[in-house]
Formats: structure tokens, sequence, C-alpha cells
């Protein structure tokens, strides 16, 4: 009887001791209690006579998983968090790689951005090559236009003489203060239509003298050295980003020699630069020009002159043949010397003509206008 006293006693006490689920994680899990049962049901099976509570193995709280409150269940809960750290805070920051630049994109109706080269009309230009590959524009600046010079001259004829005058008559007045007849020179003679005496008193006034002959001839003389553009310009573009930037700027790759180490845009026109923009610095160029500078025609006025050292002779036949008398000059007063039937002209022409036209005119045109706006 004391033998099954004991052990009903120590049923009662491995009863008291047996592990409880309290199910800490609040999931609902019931294994703890079945295995709480099953370890109640080998206790009762092999219940230590001494009656110690460590010799039920469900008594170790490590030995059942389902029962451990620091198990795989709250492990996995926290290795699910999602990652805060530099990869997101990376990718938000702009980056443009050196020796790339950020520049403002080309506004609407310009090219660019592009790089630009300019030099010597006569030098040859860099080939439109990767980061910028594609040949944007060739165009030209600094006209210089060389000053030009026309003038028009005028031939004398050969054939030139002088003609006309008038010889006066004075009957009785040897200072010719009492004019009696008039003779006109024609054809250089001076017909008195009879014999004069050489007590008669004559007078010369070349006031009508004159040089003919026949017209002169023009002689132009144009000298308009060529205009020329002494610059060339060639803008190269189509560069792909390389990074990024703030904003809605482009990072692109930096202009290289020969190129100007500025980035550009460019449009058709002379327009004004585009407003709230980087590309601020204007400069215009061309596709060609138009020279039409020319010299007026050049010809002459009618054929004129002096008449040097006009006088006439006295010839004793008429049609100024014969014996010389008396030699007057202009203004003189002077006796015929024999007796006198013509009176020849003698004097040296001088012939010449006002030119006409030989004026530089026209202009000197550009065309095909294009605006390039650059960074300062």
């Amino acid at each position: 009887m004391t033998r099954v006293g004991l052990s009903v006693a120590a049923l009662l006490l491995a009863g008291c001791f047996a592990p409880t689920d309290t199910n800490p994680q609040g999931d609902g899990d019931t294994s703890g209690t079945s295995s709480g049962s099953a370890s109640a049901d080998a206790t009762m099976g092999s219940a230590d006579p001494s009656g110690d509570p460590s010799g039920d193995p469900s008594g170790d709280p490590s030995g059942d998983p389902s029962g451990d409150p620091t198990g795989p269940t709250s492990t996995d809960e926290t290795t699910s968090e999602p990652d805060t750290g530099s990869t997101a805070s990376d990718d938000s920051t702009p980056e443009c790689p050196a020796p790339s630049v950020c520049v403002d994109p080309a506004p609407d109706g310009w090219s660019g951005p592009v790089v630009v080269f300019r030099g010597d009309v006569d030098a040859r230009p860099p080939a439109c090559e990767v980061p910028y590959p594609i040949p944007d524009l060739e165009a030209f600046g600094d006209l210089a236009i060389p000053a030009g010079d026309c003038d028009c001259d005028c031939t004398p004829p050969a054939d030139a003489f002088c003609d006309g005058g008038s010889v006066i008559y004075h009957l009785t007045s040897a200072t010719c203060d009492q004019p009696t007849t008039t003779f006109f020179v024609e054809d250089g003679c001076a017909e008195f239509g009879g014999e004069y005496f050489s007590i008669r008193f004559f007078e010369f006034d070349a006031s009508g003298v004159q040089v003919f002959g026949s017209d002169c001839q023009p002689v132009a003389e144009e000298n308009i050295p060529t205009a020329e553009h002494q610059s060339i310009v060639v803008a190269c573009g189509g560069a792909d980003e390389v990074g990024t930037c703030d904003g809605e700027q482009l990072c692109v790759p930096a202009p290289e020699s020969p190129f100007q180490d500025r980035l550009c845009v460019w449009q058709d026109g002379d327009v004004e630069c585009p407003a709230d923009t980087a590309y601020t610095e204007k400069e215009i160029y061309f596709d060609s020009f138009t020279d039409d500078r020319d010299c007026s025609a050049c010809s002459c006025g009618a054929l004129g002159g002096t008449c040097n050292n006009p006088t006439v002779t006295m010839r004793a036949d008429a049609g100024c043949g014969g014996a010389a008398g008396s030699v007057i000059g202009d203004g003189e007063c002077a006796t015929a010397g024999i007796g006198a039937d013509s009176a020849e002209l003698d004097a040296t022409p001088n012939p010449s003509c006002p030119p006409q036209g030989g004026v530089l005119g026209g202009d000197v045109t550009e065309n095909g206008p294009h605006t390039i706006c650059c960074t300062p």
C-alpha cells in the first residue's frame, strides 16, 4: 500500500510541474499543449521515484522549438525589414563626371548644344567626330570689303584745230577805236573781199576762237578688289548624355581643342539669343555674299579746250595766200604792213572733253545669316 501511495503522489507531483504553452506570439498554435500532454504521458510511464521534475525533458524550454519565444518566427520578422541604406540616396544625387559639363538644353527652335571651331578661311577645319560626330553648320564671317575705285578719262582727237575769231578794220584810226568793218575767221582765214593797203589799221579779237575736231574717246579705269570672308565656322553636334545634372540641364562631354572651350546653340537668321539661358554671347555668320559693285559707264562731253597764243597774219592774196604782212595778236591794233586781202589764223589747239560717268556704285550683301549663341 505504501508503494502505490507513493506512485500516485509522484504522478500528482509530475502533473504540477509539467510545462504549459503560453504561446507568446499569439498565433493560436496549440502545438505547445499537445507537446505538454505527450510529456505528461511520458512522465507517467517513467516516473522518477525521487520526484525530481528535471527528469522530464519537456521541462527544458529549449527542447521544444514551438514553445521558444526567441525561435525562428521572431528571427524571420527581424531580417525581412526593407533596406534603407545608401543605395537610394546615391540614385537621387545627379552625377556628371569630369570632364563632362552640365549645360542648358537647346530651346525650341534652336539646335545644339554644339561645339564650334572658328579659324582662318584658308585653314582646314576639323572633322566632326565622337563625341560630337554630326556636322551641324558651316558658315563664314569677318567679311573684308576692300575699297574700290573708278575713273573715267577722255582721249582728245588727233585732228583738233582752232578756228574762229574776227579781224576788225579801222579806216582812219591808228588806235583802233573807230571800227568800220568786221571780218570773221572761218576755216582759219578771214576774207576781206578786196585789197586793203598798208595804211589801213586792223585789230584782232580772239574771243571767238575755239577748238574743233572729232569727238574724244572715253577711257574707263576700274579697280574693284574682290570682297572675301576671312573666317570659317564649323559647328558639330549629336553628343550623347554621359551623366545627370540638376533640373533640366544636360550632362555632355566638354569641348576639346581645336574647338572653342564653350558650348553653343544656333538658329537660321539674325535673331536674338534665347532668353533665360546661359547662351548669351551672339555671333552672326553667313553662307555667302553678293558683290554687285560696279563703275558707271564712262563717256565724254563735247569737245572743248583752249587755243594757245592766237594770232592772225595779214596775207596779200585772198584765201590767205601770197606774201605775209603784219602779225597781229589778240587785242592788238596794227597796220596791215602790206596791201592785205585776207588774214590767216594761227593758234595751237589744246583740246579736251569733260569725262562723264565712271562712278563706283552698288554694294556687298551677305546672304544666309546664322545666329550662334554661346556660353561666356
